[in-house]
């Protein structure tokens, strides 16, 4: 048992101000952890993954270029969701060279050889959704109908191998990358150590092995029927018979590159930096050296990816003219996000950029969000404070003096205000 002390309140905030913040704070927990689940940072590295979470995962994910390329020079195209390749963001800077200090981190899913429980969970799965009969547990239960059960209307064909995954996280790889203005144009960097640090991370829970598929020669292997799901005895069997050898197996090959993209802009030079996933295409990736992995057993995206960087330069600014003599936003940012959010910190200029829509940028975009939420209500409150007293009806100058940032009442600024209005309610009404 533990005990915690209440925090002070904030000097000079009101009591709702007090609330605002601290529904400020519960809001930006709760859009913190929606982020979490959609990332996939909140699932458990080195675990037994029987669901294949990362099927449900929306943000955060890169496909592999080779992959796209090959299933678009194969008319196969792309029907689902369209997940890019790449991302990153794009600064400015005054002059050249710079010199960056670039983070890299990410994610992948291997899968592995399923244990008996795992086969007859899929199996079950499978009856359920059939409206047949199922299968009992590897602890005996229901014997009769593990011995008799004719299992899916193809159980004489054998059941399919059940898939489960692994998480990898790779550690962070920094690179650092000097541009000079000989650098103008495109190139790749950080090849190898990226290559180098998935490949690293690719370790298997203990006591597990990476997914056997069938044996594709000298008989080919069969699949599973449900004597081979009596006990773990009868699975090791069949795996040893109809099955790749565990020492025969490797493991697929993830890849990944830092794009580095210089161009002259209109003020000083435009930097474009991207994570581009480089995994091969499956039909390049061979499961014992020979044959290739089966589609179901082989995921090439890579997820959680984040993108840090950091100059020792100021950036130069991008100019919205879009929203120009606007007073609600700011006409300037210092980036641009591709393919996804870009957070800047002012303190180093350092860029940050996570995923399609990062933990880290989502969450910052989360708490200036709410933050400016909670400025409003304290202006609301202040409003309806001053509502509450009597309104004089004329005012002399001096107390037309400026009380919103500085920009003072113009002489004749109301009588326009009601032309504009007049207009405006001649337009509704003629619509």
């Amino acid at each position: 048992m533990t005990a915690t002390s209440k925090a002070p309140s904030p000097a000079g905030l009101t009591a709702e101000e007090e609330r605002a913040q601290r529904y400020d704070r519960l809001l930006g927990a709760l859009a913190d952890r929606v982020v979490d689940d959609a990332i996939g940072t909140r699932i458990p590295a080195g675990t037994r993954l029987p669901d294949g979470p990362q099927s449900r995962l929306w943000l955060g994910m890169l496909s592999s270029e080779p992959q796209l390329v090959a299933d678009q020079l194969s008319g196969r195209g792309y029907r689902g969701k369209l997940i890019p390749p790449a991302q990153g963001f794009s600064f400015r800077v005054a002059a050249l060279p710079v010199s960056l200090d670039v983070t890299v981190s990410a994610a992948y899913y291997l899968a592995l050889h399923p244990t008996v429980d795992e086969q007859l969970h899929l199996v079950n799965a499978d009856c359920a959704s059939q409206s047949s009969p199922a299968l009992a547990d590897a602890q005996g239960a229901q014997p009769a109908a593990r011995q008799g059960a004719p299992g899916r209307p193809d159980s004489q064909q054998g059941y399919r191998l059940a898939t489960v995954w692994t998480k990898c996280v790779i550690e962070p790889v920094l690179l650092t990358v000097g541009i000079s203005a000989a650098d103008l144009g495109s190139r790749r960097v950080g090849v190898d150590g990226l290559t180098a640090a998935l490949a690293a991370a690719g370790q298997v829970p203990p006591g597990s092995q990476l997914f056997r598929c069938r044996r594709p020669y000298g008989p080919p292997g069969s699949l599973p029927r449900h004597d081979d799901l009596l006990d773990a005895t009868a699975w090791s069997q069949y795996a040893a018979i109809n099955l790749l050898s565990s020492d025969a197996v490797r493991p697929p090959t993830f890849s990944a590159a830092l794009q580095v993209d210089v161009a002259v802009a209109e003020v000083g030079y435009e930097i474009l930096l991207t994570v581009v996933n480089t995994t091969p295409a499956i039909d390049d990736q061979l499961i014992d050296g020979q044959h290739t992995f089966d589609k179901d057993c082989f995921d090439p995206l890579l997820y959680e990816v984040t993108l840090n960087a950091s100059a020792d330069t100021p950036l130069k600014p991008y100019e919205l003219e879009q929203v120009a003599q606007s007073y609600r936003y700011h006409r300037t940012v210092p980036a641009f996000g591709h393919a996804g959010a870009v957070r800047v910190s002012r303190e180093h200029d350092p860029l940050d950029a996570v995923g399609r829509r990062t933990a880290d940028d989502a969450r910052g975009h989360s708490r200036d969000i709410h933050w400016r939420r909670w400025q409003r209500m304290a202006h609301r409150h202040q409003l309806r404070s001053a509502l509450q007293r009597p309104c004089r009806s004329s005012f002399s100058a001096g107390q037309r003096a400026p009380r919103m940032g500085g920009a003072g009442v113009v002489e004749g600024g109301s009588r326009q205000a009601e032309g504009r209005a007049r207009l405006g309610r001649r337009g509704t009404q003629g619509r």
